[in-house]
C-alpha cells in the first residue's frame, strides 16, 4: 500500500508538540528538585525528577498538578505512536525498506512518509535535500514588493504568501545572490523550508548516532566521516586551541552528512518501489566521484535481495543528472 492516510501528517505534528510540552513539565519537576535541594552530588535532580513521575516516590503537593499533566501527555504521546504505527504500518517503502533500518521505527517511519510523500516530487537527490533543508547552499532574495527571504532553490518570482487568500506574492526578484552555504537565519529575511521537517531530520541523524557501530550501517557511515572531519586542519587546530564549539560542530558536520546519505537511499530505494526513473548523486556523475554504493540494510532479507537487484539495474539505467532540472513540484492537496 502506497497511499498512507491523509491525517498521517496532522498525528506526527501533534505527537511532537506534545513531546515538547511534556519535556517542558519534566523541566518543571527538575527545577522544584533543584529548588527544595532534593538531590545530592550522588544523585542528580534528573533522576529523582524520574521517579517523581512514576510515582516511585510521594509526589509533592506543589508539583502535583505538573506531575498529572507530565502523565496525561505522556499517555497522549503513545496514542498517537500507536495510531501512528498503524496508519503506516503497510506502507511499501516502510515495509521493504524502513523496517530494515536500526533507529528507524513507526514513529521515524510514519514521518518520513507523511511529510516526503509522494516521492515523484523528487526528479533528483539534490531536490530532497534541499526540501529538508540540507543542501549545501541556498539563496537570499528580494522581490519587488520588498518581502525578503531565504530560499533553497533559484526562483524569478516571489513565493512568499499575502493576503487572506494567502497566496504568492509573484512579484519579480530584483535581487538575488547565491549563497554557498546550508541555509540558517539571518536578521530581516523568511527563511522558506519547513522548520519542523529539518528538526526532524536531525532527530534521525541522533538516533543513527546511538546506534550499536557494529550492527548500525549509518552509525558506521557516521563514525568515520567524523574522523575525516577531525583530520581537517582548520578544525582540528580549533579543536587543539579549544575553540568553544568546535568538537560539536565536528559532530553536526557528520550528523548532517550521515541523514543526507540516508536521504539518498531513500530517495533511491522509494523511487524504484514505485517504478520511477532514478539519477546518481550530482557528486557521482558530474563531479568526478567514481565509487556509488547501492543502498543497504541492517536486517536483509529475500524480500530485499530481489529489491536490491531491482535497485541495481535501475540505477545503470540512471538518467543523467542536470543542476536545476526538474523544479519540486509542490504536494497535491
Amino acid at each position: 500500500m502506497s497511499e498512507i492516510h491523509p491525517e498521517i501528517r496532522y498525528l506526527v505534528e501533534n505527537y511532537y508538540d506534545i513531546q515538547k510540552l511534556r519535556t517542558a513539565s519534566f523541566n518543571r519537576v527538575v527545577a522544584y528538585v533543584k529548588s527544595q535541594q532534593i538531590s545530592s552530588a550522588a544523585v542528580k535532580p534528573s533522576v529523582i525528577a524520574h521517579k517523581i513521575v512514576k510515582g516511585d516516590v510521594e509526589v509533592p503537593k506543589e508539583i502535583s498538578n505538573v506531575v498529572w499533566f507530565y502523565n496525561s501527555l505522556l499517555n497522549t504521546e503513545k496514542q498517537l505512536a500507536k495510531r501512528m504505527d498503524v496508519a503506516s504500518e503497510n506502507h511499501s517503502l516502510r515495509v521493504q525498506y524502513l523496517n530494515k533500518i536500526l533507529g528507524i521505527g513507526p514513529v521515524f517511519s510514519s514521518g518520513l512518509i507523511a511529510w516526503l510523500s509522494p516521492i515523484s516530487r523528487f526528479s533528483n537527490i539534490s531536490q530532497l535535500w534541499a526540501y529538508c533543508g540540507l543542501s549545501a547552499q541556498h539563496w537570499q532574495c528580494e522581490c519587488k514588493e520588498g518581502h525578503r527571504f531565504l530560499i533553497t532553490r533559484s526562483v524569478t518570482s516571489c513565493p512568499i504568501r499575502v493576503g487572506k487568500k494567502r497566496e504568492p506574492c509573484a512579484a519579480e526578484i530584483v535581487k538575488s545572490k547565491q549563497i554557498p552555504q546550508p541555509i540558517r537565519r539571518k536578521r530581516g529575511y523568511v527563511m522558506l523550508i519547513n522548520g519542523r521537517l529539518k528538526t526532524f531530520m536531525w532527530k534521525i541523524a541522533a538516533s543513527f548516532e546511538k546506534q550499536d557501530s557494529e550492527e548500525s550501517r549509518f552509525r558506521g557511515i557516521y563514525l568515520p566521516q567524523k574522523v575525516i572531519y577531525l583530520s581537517r586542519p582548520s578544525l582540528a587546530e580549533a579543536i587543539k586551541k579549544g575553540v568553544k564549539g568546535a568538537k560539536l560542530h565536528v559532530r553536526f558536520m557528520a550528523m548532517r552528512y550521515t541523514v543526507k546519505r540516508f536521504l539518498a537511499e531513500v530517495w533511491v530505494v522509494w523511487r524504484v518501489i514505485e517504478g520511477l526513473p532514478v539519477t546518481k548523486p550530482f557528486v557521482h556523475d558530474r563531479a568526478g566521484h567514481s565509487h556509488y554504493e547501492l543502498p543497504e540494510v541492517d536486517k536483509s532479507d529475500e524480500e530485499w535481495s530481489i529489491l536490491v537487484q531491482k535497485i541495481e539495474e535501475a540505477v545503470q539505467k540512471a538518467t543523467p543528472f542536470l543542476r536545476g532540472q526538474g523544479v519540486c513540484e509542490p504536494r497535491q492537496k
